[in-house]
């Protein structure tokens, strides 16, 4: 019997070796296909979604890239896996740190649906994503508001359900996103159980803040509207019959902008997949006295949906528009915002509705009430009387956010 070149036994070796490994594989595939729990993740991971690069690099021009870590986490299992760290700056308030929260915005989006790092534990050479939101100390409702969008956005598209380690957060911090109802709205689990719910609400009360949940629809629901205006009513006394009214109209109008004009088929957007929602929140701070009402959008922008008046315009004797923040001033001045719910009914014939002038009627209910509007690179406030404040971003604003902001009298908060 001849005996094998130690060449010819390598050969075989790895013969047998490649047949067993693709035996092992057809096995697997098959259980994956049999299992309820394995399909589900066997289809997302065979599931593929479009993105258009130039439009997303496009959206992020000017936007600084937020630093990625290489790091590990540990699951509930007490099993340490590989992870590419991203953690959230510490100011999450949009109106003193915009630019970085943007950043981080928009990295996570890169990574999430460019990158595709979202799907499966990861693996040595390609470590999945671990949001890192340990760092917060100090957050506004909008800035929880835009988290809770963007998470929900991910596990929309994604099919996946949210995991909240929420052991090493800061208490104020948790206290807010638990009470503006982030685990409701994006349906999360928590990863340990160490701190007690009981004491998610301590911190908020202690500092004088009453919170109402997160809303979230695919409609513009007056329903939504008349919701979240009687939850307000719960936590303080009800302001007068014009401005419960103002409040209404108010929300049913950004609704109907959001709906139906944020997510329009023509505008390309920022190339990524769309949710086509709106989500909106509210928070009683009783110590300053103020009510911030809050609706965002994930959609194109205020300025997309609206022409820009251009040199011909000014010829007329109207403001020539420069910038995204003119656009927006421009839409409350001569009212040509295409937005207003009676043109949905036909009571506008021309097209041109005074939707966001209809947001800002709230502010002359109140004794002192201002209403800002943050879209794409455009950032205009308008206070009570008419006066306007324009403010050109540096980092493009991914959506439409509309805050109001009202004080509420001594007399109308509830102790």
């Amino acid at each position: 019997m001849r005996r094998l070149s130690p060449r010819a036994r390598r050969k075989i070796l790895l013969l047998l070796y490649r047949r067993r490994r693709k035996a092992t594989n057809q096995r697997y595939n098959q259980i994956l296909k049999t299992t309820d729990r394995s399909k589900i993740r066997h289809q997302r991971r065979a599931s593929s979604w479009t993105v258009d690069m130039v439009r997303f690099e496009e959206s992020t021009e000017g936007v600084q890239r937020w630093p990625l870590n290489r790091s590990t986490r540990i699951g509930r299992a007490g099993r340490v896996y590989s992870c590419t760290r991203l953690t959230a700056p510490e100011d999450f308030r949009l109106q003193f740190n915009h630019d970085e929260i943007m950043s981080y915005v928009y990295e996570l989006r890169r990574q999430v649906f460019v990158n595709d790092r979202f799907r499966g534990f990861g693996t040595k050479r390609r470590p999945s994503l671990y949001v890192d939101l340990d760092r917060i100390a100090r957050i506004d409702v909008e800035g929880a508001l835009l988290l809770a969008a963007e998470i929900d956005r991910v596990r929309r598209v994604l099919g996946m359900r949210a995991l909240m380690d929420d052991e090493k957060w800061h208490p104020e911090v948790r206290s807010i996103l638990y009470g503006l109802g982030l685990y409701t709205v994006i349906e999360a689990g928590r990863v340990r159980q160490s701190v007690p719910i009981a004491d998610f609400v301590g911190p908020a009360e202690a500092a004088g803040l009453s919170i109402v949940p997160f809303l979230s629809c695919t409609r513009a629901d007056p329903g939504k509207a008349l919701e979240l205006r009687n939850a307000l009513n719960d936590r303080c006394a009800p302001p007068g019959d014009a401005s419960q009214l103002a409040v209404y109209d108010a929300l049913v109008e950004a609704f109907n902008n959001a709906i139906g004009h944020a997510y329009l088929d023509e505008y390309p957007g920022d190339g990524l997949p769309r949710v086509r929602r709106w989500w909106a929140g509210a928070l009683i701070d009783h110590r300053e006295g103020y009510l911030h009402l809050v609706v965002y959008d994930q959609g194109v922008g205020i300025p997309t949906t609206l022409q820009r008046r251009g040199l011909l315009d000014g010829l007329v004797g109207r403001r020539i528009e420069r910038n995204d923040a003119d656009v927006i001033a421009g839409a409350l001045q001569y009212g040509r915002s295409g937005v207003s719910s009676d043109a949905l009914f036909g009571d506008e014939a021309d097209g041109r509705g005074n939707g966001l002038w209809r947001m800002c009627e709230l502010a002359e209910t109140f004794d002192y009430a201002d209403v800002r509007f943050t879209s794409l690179k455009g950032d205009v406030v308008y206070a009570k009387g008419g006066e306007l404040e324009r403010t050109t971003l540096t980092s493009r604003f991914c959506g439409t956010m509309i805050r109001w902001r009202a004080t509420i009298g001594a007399r109308e908060l509830q102790v």
